[in-house]
């Protein structure tokens, strides 16, 4: 009797869904209203939750709101360094948390936007470095510097350009071995750049030093400080003391800027730059003229 039963059920069921149209659609899942708003406040908070999540690395979503926290917006590091545009753009996105620690230049300019500003304004920086050492060779060329010694200064001066366009093409989270490199030779040889210029004139007493009479102790200071900043940011690294190393990377990169603007002491004196083409040695005998080739049609 009870599968007979069931056997009618079953059978009334099937004629119920015979004569009932069915719908092409798949069949979707009602909830109450109340279970249904219960959801999505829990997804929304969940997504809060993850806005505001803290120390977060790398680029952001556009959907998360980027605040500044009170403790970075009263961090005196971050108002001195509001200028560098790259700096405030890794602070304002979150890329560099300020909280966690000071951070390093290469640090700031890891991740885009602010890697392309980055890599913009050390392309314009490593390009008119190398256009001063430049000019400072000819005029210490005319001013009867030694050939080899003047052309060892100049090469000196363009590595430590190249270095500088390295580190700003090859990120730190892209490329570490290139970017160190190009680090070293924008530190330690922009360094004995100026280093060998202070020795030039002090082993060429005939060469005219412009400006006041203190130019000369200042560059000596600039050049010492940078590289004693040098070797503590390297051992403050090494014994992980990051922020303190960072601060001093800072300290020498200002460093080295002050000492090629002091170069617009030495060109005060120059009305101008010509730049004028030699013609090269006659040939004995005119080139030979091609073969032609010839294709038979």
């Amino acid at each position: 009797m009870v599968w007979a039963e069931e056997a009618i059920a079953f059978g009334e069921g099937s004629s119920e869904e015979m004569s009932t149209p069915r719908s092409p659609f798949p069949p979707t899942l009602s909830l109450p209203t109340g279970e249904f708003q219960q959801l999505s406040r829990g997804r929304e908070r969940g997504r809060q939750v993850r806005a505001r999540r803290p120390g977060q690395q790398g680029p952001t979503s556009s959907s998360v709101r980027t605040e500044t926290t009170p403790s970075t917006e009263s961090d005196p590091w971050a108002w001195i360094l509001r200028s560098q545009r790259s700096f405030a753009l890794a602070v304002a996105n979150r890329a560099v948390n300020l909280t966690e620690g000071f951070p390093y230049i290469s640090l700031c300019g890891s991740y885009p936007p602010q890697s392309c500003i980055f890599s913009q304004l050390l392309n314009m920086g490593a390009a008119m470095a190398a256009w001063i050492c430049i000019i400072r060779y000819h005029q210490l060329r005319d001013l009867g510097a030694g050939k080899w010694f003047n052309l060892l200064i100049l090469w000196t001066g363009l590595l430590c350009a190249l270095g500088t366009s390295v580190v700003g093409n090859f990120q730190q989270k892209n490329q570490l071995p290139t970017h160190l490199t190009g680090a070293f030779f924008a530190f330690f040889v922009g360094n004995l750049y100026f280093w060998m210029q202070h020795l030039l004139f002090w082993w060429m007493k005939s060469l005219p030093q412009p400006g006041p009479p203190w130019i000369g102790p200042l560059r000596l200071g600039l050049c010492s400080l940078c590289t004693i900043l040098m070797v503590t940011m390297v051992i403050l690294h090494s014994w992980l003391l990051r922020s303190a190393s960072a601060a001093c990377e800072w300290a020498v990169a200002m460093l080295l800027f002050t000492l090629f603007g002091l170069f617009a002491v030495d060109f005060s004196g120059l009305d101008g730059c010509t730049l004028t083409l030699r013609p090269g040695p006659s040939l004995s005998s005119p080139p030979a003229s091609p073969l032609s080739l010839q294709i038979p049609l």
